[in-house]
């Protein structure tokens, strides 16, 4: 089965979708211990994060689409020894989810978040760039490295950015970071773009993060209508893709 996702080829150096308007602060402190980061994720956030007071940080809102990998990267190296407790207003897809959710103690769902995910930089792209686009792949390679070593040094399992090592084949495509029932789409002839977390990946991936309002979030409150129009536009459920507890690193403090 060929089962490559099409949102591969969106991959250079930035996992997002388009930016909307952009605010006038890509981020600020709400108070003391809160920091908002409400929009598209560009370069310009890296020294606007680094310029605040995180010193007493407990708390990061989230609603963004995605952006610059590197910078996202930078920027969750700046919140990760906070462990702070994330609050998704109603977005947090792609590098969002990919590289700041795993740094949370705790995520909050407001009603109708969403968390989406089409993985992150790794080998497998290299190899698609270089083998089946023709393009000189080493322009990537800084960002695969600099994730891998980003994920590692945050224990975040690669299942979680679905990561897909270079000589990969059919529907083994994932493993064996992630294992179970591949999604389906309801008319086969759109293409994947998206996957939306369901608990299943969620808490498999993240065993340690508490997790409060889920059943607020978009996922859980979608009926299979709803699904079926999201399939029509790339998006399906994580389904029961889960991370192996093999592949994930606990917190030895639980």
């Amino acid at each position: 089965m060929r089962f490559i996702f099409a949102f591969i080829i969106l991959l250079t150096s930035v996992l997002s979708f388009a930016p909307t308007a952009m605010a006038k602060a890509p981020c600020k402190m709400l108070d003391a211990k809160t920091l908002s980061l409400q929009s598209y994720i560009e370069k310009e956030l890296l020294p606007c994060v680094k310029a605040l007071d995180l010193s007493t940080l407990e708390t990061v809102v989230l609603n963004t689409g995605g952006g610059d990998v590197e910078t996202a990267i930078k920027v969750g190296d700046l919140i990760a020894p906070h462990q702070p407790h994330m609050i998704i207003k109603k977005r947090c897809h792609s590098s969002c989810s990919n590289y700041w959710l795993p740094l949370a103690r705790k995520i909050t769902f407001e009603k109708k978040a969403r968390i989406l995910i089409h993985g992150g930089i790794d080998p497998a792209i290299l190899q698609r760039t270089a083998l089946k686009e023709g393009r000189d792949a080493s322009v990537l390679q800084g960002l695969v490295d600099m994730q891998d070593g980003y994920l590692t040094r945050h224990k975040i399992p690669r299942g979680w950015v679905m990561y897909r090592d270079r000589h990969f084949k059919g529907g083994s495509w994932l493993e064996p970071w992630l294992v179970g029932t591949h999604p389906k789409l309801a008319n086969p002839k759109h293409g994947i773009k998206f996957l939306m977390v369901t608990k299943p990946m969620l808490s498999s991936c993240l065993p340690d993060i508490e997790l409060i309002g889920y059943d607020l979030s978009y996922a859980a409150r979608a009926d299979r209508k709803k699904w079926v129009e999201l399939g029509k536009k790339g998006q399906v459920s994580s389904g029961s893709l889960v991370c192996p507890a093999e592949t994930v690193v606990r917190d030895a403090s639980n």
